[in-house]
């Protein structure tokens, strides 16, 4: 009778022991999966932070580069012996790319401006003064005018990027300082 009631205890023990193995080998399946998850879900994060640095690294450096002047505009600056009259007539801009112009624009011709005391810079909002945007008979948001004396010329905002290398990678290539520095020799 002992031995019976010992083999039931044995049975009842090697039952509940099968159970909690099965039940732990569920709960690591599960486990394991979650994990599985996880380093996936992360694997994916790090690829996107990965090309997203790469992106933003691309246009780091490029803007780096947008924000010097070229040897060959430093050098006609430095030559420029009459005064150039350079006016931007810019709206404020309602989207992001508009605002985006504006601020190369700007930026690119104010570094024109301190490197040379005869560059007179400045970016006119055509809808806040529009007796000088009549006066110079400005149509066209994003006219960039130089004169020097009766001579002018006049770049467009649809002329300031080159589209033709653009992907998904890079941003189209500011053209606005060869466009900028050519109008000056013209006007000078």
């Amino acid at each position: 009778l002992a031995m019976a009631a010992l083999r039931a205890d044995l049975e009842c023990s090697n039952y509940e022991l099968s159970q909690h193995k099965e039940h732990l080998e569920n709960l690591v399946a599960l486990r394991t999966a979650a994990l599985s998850n996880e380093i996936e879900r992360r694997r994916l994060t790090e690829e996107t932070l990965s090309r997203n640095n790469e992106k933003l690294r691309a246009f780091v450096e490029t803007a780096n580069r947008e924000f010097s002047l070229s040897p060959q505009t430093v050098q006609v600056l430095k030559g420029l012996n009459q005064e150039v009259k350079i006016l931007a007539f810019f709206r404020r801009g309602a989207t992001v790319d508009d605002l985006f112009i504006r601020r190369k624009v700007d930026d690119s011709l104010k570094e024109y401006a301190a490197r040379n005391p005869q560059v007179n810079y400045r970016l006119v909002d055509p809808d806040a003064q529009f007796e000088l945007a009549t006066q110079y008979n400005i149509t066209t948001d994003g006219t960039v005018v130089f004169q020097s004396g009766k001579n002018r010329k006049e770049v467009y905002k649809s002329q300031l990027f080159d589209y033709s290398r653009m992907s998904e990678e890079a941003l189209p290539e500011f053209a606005g300082e060869g466009l900028f520095t050519n109008a000056i020799l013209k006007v000078t």
